[in-house]
């Protein structure tokens, strides 16, 4: 047997953990300055003589470059331009074209969006002129058969490569992203395990995140979500128009980071953003998404950017996180130097009443707030007085309902998967009007829990809390928020609120 030869290679220097941070952060800031850099150039580009502007958006494309370069790590090919960018009258033109061949397609724009695997919002900007497509969503929309659109459609712009169609066909723009961080603290198969020590103790108060924690649960949340027409009620009707109204008018014209709290599956959330888009001049927006739950959060990730996909200076990224833990999260609260941008913190659908103490909450975990930065809050309203409970459960419609089949199997779930010789898991509801925020109550989800051998057991699983409007407000002016904007909705039977309040001073 012949001896192979001895090969030595020079030794690669493999970047340690802090480098290889060092280097995301700084990637992350010039990414940064890029979108803020492409935000002011179509400021001033739209004011600019109609021969000028083909010159401003060959610019503007150039730092979107830069945008997508730093996104991949450095790591995308140097894109060739080949094509000039469309002039605002043949962008005309084409959302003129597009228009009609959706329509003689039969096709409203939601149609169109999902079946080209394109946001809503992104087909009514080309529709309407105000955002030039990208290659890729072009590629998209002469992917659909029924359209009959054509690269010779399209002013200026070639037809790709054969190579560049499928890839473009087959997977997103942003699949090169760094889309998700796992925080150091999350421990999901600890705080499984907890759980199920839990449950097989006593009895006692289940802390209201553990509702979602398995994929088994997440699942069935999801399902009682979509099934249940109150929720589904209370969701269409959320005022996320008027509060994307309200954000930008306190914010002005700046990127906007949302950051919503418990994301959830993110319908709410996304539908903000897109408000937001709608509403702002030159939207550079980044929405991140937080939940301690995994399966919720690639949900709330997956539909994310499903629906927003393709819309310029549109960037979304998830963080597995127990939100608790906010102040630990340095990437939330990251700003370069100059670079103009204001942080959203949401908490939409139930969240705030995953709260087990909303004032802690507000003053210690949202201890790196900073003054203008903005707070929405979606609160179910009090039916009654805490004063008089007899009041409270006549009106509150859940409380008289008693705790619906849905309802019970979701949260009688890990029960039933965790403890063993279980014969049967009753609910009924408790009273709780000692709550942390004045005037506000709470109706507990209390599972009456009969397994062989053992004595009965009682558990809080879940929580719905109501609150006294001025009275969470003067608690929020306490420390440090001030109440800027309220939009009432749900109907005399689920009132509800969303509140937005801004920040007064910073940190504390």
């Amino acid at each position: 047997m012949q001896t192979p030869a001895l090969v030595t290679t020079p030794p690669v220097a493999v970047p340690d953990d802090q480098t290889k941070s060092a280097q995301q952060e700084r990637l992350r800031a010039v990414r940064l300055h890029a979108l803020d850099l492409v935000e002011q150039l179509q400021a001033l580009a739209a004011d600019q003589p109609a021969d000028r502007q083909p010159t401003w958006i060959e610019y503007i494309g150039m730092v979107q470059d830069v945008v997508h370069f730093a996104e991949s790590a450095g790591t995308s090919p140097l894109i060739k331009r080949t094509s000039q960018p469309l002039t605002p009258k043949q962008l005309q033109e084409f959302g003129k074209l597009l228009r009609d061949k959706r329509n003689a397609a039969g096709f409203s724009r939601v149609q169109l969006a999902r079946k080209a695997k394109l946001s809503d919002a992104t087909i009514k900007f080309i529709e309407t002129a105000r955002h030039p497509p990208s290659r890729a969503t072009l590629i998209r929309l002469i992917g659909v058969a029924e359209l009959k659109l054509t690269w010779a459609d399209v002013p200026g712009q070639p037809a790709p490569p054969a190579a560049e169609r499928t890839a473009a066909v087959e997977k997103p723009e942003v699949s090169s992203e760094l889309n998700c961080f796992i925080t150091p603290t999350y421990d999901p198969v600890r705080m499984v395990m907890d759980l199920g020590r839990f449950l097989n103790g006593a009895g006692g108060h289940v802390e209201q995140t553990n509702a979602y924690l398995d994929h088994q649960s997440a699942a069935a949340y999801m399902a009682m979500c979509q099934q249940s027409a109150i929720a589904a009620s209370l969701r269409a009707s959320t005022p996320l128009a008027e509060a994307a109204k309200r954000i930008v008018a306190a914010s002005g014209q700046v990127g906007l980071n949302v950051i919503a709290l418990g994301a959830g599956d993110a319908t709410l959330e996304v539908r903000l953003v897109q408000h937001l888009i709608e509403e702002a001049h030159a939207p550079s927006i980044e929405l991140c998404l937080l939940d301690i739950s995994q399966p919720l959060l690639s949900c709330a990730y997956k539909h994310a950017a499903d629906t927003l996909t393709g819309i310029p200076n549109v960037h979304v990224w998830g963080m597995q996180c127990n939100f608790h833990h906010l102040p630990l999260y340095t990437q939330l609260y990251y700003t370069p130097a100059r670079l103009q941008r204001r942080r959203v913190f949401c908490m939409l659908g139930g969240t705030l009443a995953n709260l087990d103490n909303e004032p802690r909450f507000f003053q210690h975990s949202l201890l790196g707030c900073s003054r203008g930065d903005l707070l929405l809050l979606d609160m179910q309203v009090a039916r009654g007085s805490v004063d008089d409970p007899a009041e409270i459960k006549k009106r509150d419609r859940t409380w008289s309902s008693g705790v619906s089949p849905a309802h019970a199997a979701w949260l009688s779930g890990p029960i039933w998967r965790h403890c063993k010789d279980v014969l049967s898991v009753e609910f009924h509801w408790n009273l709780d009007t000692q709550c942390p925020v004045p005037g506000s109550y709470a109706l507990d989800a209390v599972a009456t829990v009969q397994s062989r051998g053992r004595a009965d057991r009682q558990f809080s699983l879940f929580r719905f809390r109501r609150y006294e409007a001025s009275k969470l407000a003067e608690c929020l002016s306490s420390l440090g928020w001030d109440e800027i904007g309220v939009m009432s909705y749900g109907g005399a039977d689920q009132p509800a609120s969303l509140r937005l309040y801004c920040k007064h001073s910073d940190g504390g």
